[in-house]
């Protein structure tokens, strides 16, 4: 696996070990078809639309949706997470696929790196999303995109100090505070479907 650069446990939100053991459980084929695929599908088409030459999956865990970007675009494609157990596990489904450990508060790539960033279903674990924000918008490249998707609520919810999903709008000010533009905002109804259960997939541009 190539490491590329090593978080800073002290700025991530939930230590690793939480995310090491999900792991084990994380494929699971009815919580992969109930809660992530439907974000994943609609992730992918989006991307491909775009056409990009460089793409990461910020907080990849497994490799699922970077697996499946890297056989749906030409450009080349990078994982990133922090956990080794979610990398240990994409590292096994996909050897080529370069796949990096880091803290999504520090990325380790230069800045302008990437045409497209996925980050799905993580973005709500990071202790400092503001500057994660600022971050991602960072190592986008001028005229860049970025899809975002988590669970939103018609309001900001937490669950205990770590966790975080902000509602639509605060979402959509913190990543123009990033200097990013929000070009759309959709839900994703996953099955059965409901507010509750469906994901905000933010499409964010990187303006120049």
């Amino acid at each position: 696996m190539e490491t590329g650069s090593e978080s800073r446990p002290a700025q991530h939100g939930v230590g690793s070990l939480v995310f090491d053991l999900w792991s084990r459980f994380y494929d699971l084929p009815l919580l992969q078809r109930m809660g992530y695929q439907p974000v994943h599908d609609a992730v992918i088409k989006g991307v491909r639309e775009e056409s990009p030459a460089r793409v990461a999956d910020i907080g990849c865990g497994t490799g699922l949706l970077t697996t499946r970007l890297n056989s749906s675009v030409r450009g080349t494609v990078v994982g990133l997470d922090f956990s080794p157990g979610m990398l240990d596990r994409a590292v096994a489904r996909a050897p080529a696929v370069r796949w990096v450990r880091g803290d999504a508060l520090h990325l380790p790539f230069a800045s302008g790196a990437f045409d497209t960033l996925c980050c799905t279903e993580s973005f709500h674990w990071y202790p400092d999303q503001a500057g994660a924000a600022v971050e991602l918008g960072r190592v986008l490249a001028p005229g860049g995109r970025l899809f975002l998707a988590l669970m939103s609520l018609p309001y900001t919810t937490g669950f205990g100090p770590q966790v975080r999903w902000p509602a639509r709008d605060q979402l959509a000010q913190m990543l123009g505070d990033a200097g990013l533009e929000v070009v759309e905002q959709r839900r994703v109804h996953r099955p059965p479907g409901g507010l509750l259960l469906s994901a905000l997939l933010t499409v964010a541009r990187r303006p120049g």
